[in-house]
């Protein structure tokens, strides 16, 4: 085999390796990402946190995940009508609240 066929063959064969990756985009809205950052001469990879969080239990469940600075988008009430009992130290006014008796989780995921 010459030279002049080996090299078109080995650019044949990158050309194809390059084509061939995941067209796949990555979407940002996509949840289970990670995050890479590199400090003295490592990288570091994390996961990144959810953007979206939905709780499917009471307040004692909503009080330990705000406690720990995740706010969810909705959480299930012991009594959906009164609203979050027991949470008054967090703003709960952004977190929609669901009932805990009657759960569509087709609606939930939407």
């Amino acid at each position: 085999m010459g030279r002049r066929t080996f090299l078109v063959g080995v650019g044949a064969v990158a050309v194809l390796a390059a084509c061939s990756g995941d067209s796949k985009a990555e979407d940002e809205d996509e949840p289970g990402g990670t995050t890479t950052a590199a400090s003295g001469g490592s990288e570091d990879t994390e996961a990144e946190p959810p953007r979206r969080v939905l709780l499917l239990g009471e307040e004692y469940l909503l009080a330990d995940t705000l406690a720990l600075g995740i706010v969810p988008v909705a959480s299930t009430a012991t009594v959906a009508d009164v609203g979050f009992i027991g949470v008054d130290d967090y703003d709960t006014s952004d977190i929609q609240v669901l009932e805990n008796t009657d759960q569509d989780l087709e609606s939930l995921v939407a």
